[in-house]
């Protein structure tokens, strides 16, 4: 173990349980937007970019007069629906926290990654007391575009 310098956790699913909050807060928000989904297709869409999961339902929806406003309009509803939904219950997954004690008693550095704006990063962290445990926290936004994955 003494060659393992760092070692970058996910935040949802992987330190803290996923309860489906990303899902909920899309399927909240695109709904109040007027914008059609079926959850099936939404959970296909699990870590791309927010802005572009709303695209794709604004644009396979129907037309309307600014996309783009109602883009944003959708996101920020997102971002309030998430922000309520993780402010409300945050469960760390069982034994993470010991694997940082150990991780650190072994002299290795810790970071996560996450496609979470800083806003819930930083709020998932905060609650649980554990960002003085990473030395860094990466968020997509910082890298560029999300990665749209299939599963």
């Amino acid at each position: 173990m003494a060659s393992i310098k760092l070692i970058i956790f996910d935040i949802a699913g992987t330190i803290v349980a996923d309860h489906g909050e990303v899902v909920s807060a899309f399927a909240a928000a695109l709904q109040a937007n007027g914008i059609p989904f079926t959850q099936e297709e939404l959970k296909q869409w699990k870590g791309a970019s927010k802005r572009e999961v709303i695209r794709h339902f604004i644009e396979h929806g129907g037309s309307t007069s600014d996309p783009g406003e109602k883009v944003e309009a959708t996101y920020r509803r997102f971002r309030a629906e998430l922000e309520s939904l993780y402010a409300q219950r945050i469960e760390p997954i069982e034994g993470a926290a010991a694997t940082f004690a150990w991780c650190r008693d072994h002299g290795m550095l810790l970071a996560t990654t996450t496609g979470f704006y800083r806003e819930v990063s930083d709020l998932i962290l905060d609650r649980l007391g554990w960002r003085h445990q990473f030395a860094a926290n990466i968020r997509a936004a910082m890298c560029g575009r999300g990665v749209r994955r299939l599963t």
